[in-house]
């Protein structure tokens, strides 16, 4: 709950029909933040519980708590066991919170970027940030979930997408729901394997560039807003997985993005001496 200058942490109960204190939970609510101008500016707040979260014992009750607001200094996930709260991080516009038991997740409500953690219940605990190249896509507005042993996502805004991490957050890949102006857009440029089971091709519209991946199913495995040109895609004939893509025919063609795993995880860049108007692979190292 938020007002003008706080945020606290309440609990109800089903049985009683009441919150906090008067149905039998001491010291409740809880006040995470007290007087804060940037409170204020609270836009968004989430809470993630524990899987085994039981509010009738109070050892179990952890939980965590992000908040999102338009200047940073308040903004941030907090961890609450019971009615202790510590803040784990700041500097965070936090819109969705997801945790398993073991990893904790967040989205953000300004950009698509994605936070994740795999040690939040340590007395200080370790986050990073999905790699740019491999965040869900969108604008803003990241809303996290756990699928089993996977972390889905949705977003808002220009080349949004329903998309899945099978590595714990740390990168995505875009299945469904995937806004590409309202149309496939410009076929640009398609890659086949020598034995024909998978398949990249490269598509743009007046949002930005896709490069999408046929192994059984389509995902978008890279995107990038407002890149506009012609971009080809090559792969090494003795490896499918070893993928070249970059812009051709353009001035400003000197970056080549290359992964070697089929996008899946991660992208790395290299620049050309020359603007590239084609490329040829031989290898997956030459």
């Amino acid at each position: 709950f938020t007002s003008t200058d706080n945020v606290s942490f309440q609990i109800y109960s089903l049985s009683t029909k009441k919150w906090n204190v008067p149905a039998g939970f001491a010291d409740y609510p809880v006040n995470i933040q007290n007087d804060s101008t940037d409170i204020d500016d609270a836009g968004s707040a989430a809470i993630a519980l524990s899987p085994d979260y039981l509010g009738s014992d109070d050892s179990l009750r952890i939980a965590f708590v992000g908040i999102g607001t338009r200047t940073t200094t308040e903004a941030g996930i907090y961890r609450m066991k019971d009615t202790s709260d510590k803040m784990l991080t700041d500097d965070k516009n936090v819109k969705s919170l997801a945790f398993d038991g073991s990893n904790l997740v967040a989205g953000d409500r300004e950009s698509n970027k994605v936070w994740y953690s795999d040690n939040p219940l340590a007395s200080d605990p370790d986050f990073s940030t999905t790699s740019t190249h491999k965040r869900p896509g969108g604008g803003h507005n990241v809303t996290v979930a756990w699928k089993g042993s996977d972390v889905v996502a949705g977003t808002q805004g220009k080349m949004s997408a329903f998309s899945i991490s099978r590595d714990n957050g740390k990168a995505f890949n875009g299945v469904s729901f995937i806004r590409t102006d309202g149309t496939m857009g410009t076929m640009l440029d398609v890659e086949v394997s020598g034995d024909g089971k998978t398949i990249y091709l490269t598509s743009s519209t007046s949002e930005g560039l896709t490069l999408w991946r046929y192994v059984g199913a389509w995902e978008r495995v890279f995107n990038k807003t407002g890149a506009l040109d012609k971009y080809i895609v090559r792969i090494a004939p003795d490896d499918s997985n070893a993928v070249y893509l970059s812009m051709a025919g353009s001035s400003n063609s000197t970056v080549i993005y290359y992964t070697q795993d089929g996008g899946n995880t991660k992208w790395f860049v290299r620049s050309a001496k020359y603007a590239i108007q084609d490329l040829a692979v031989e290898s997956a190292d030459v």
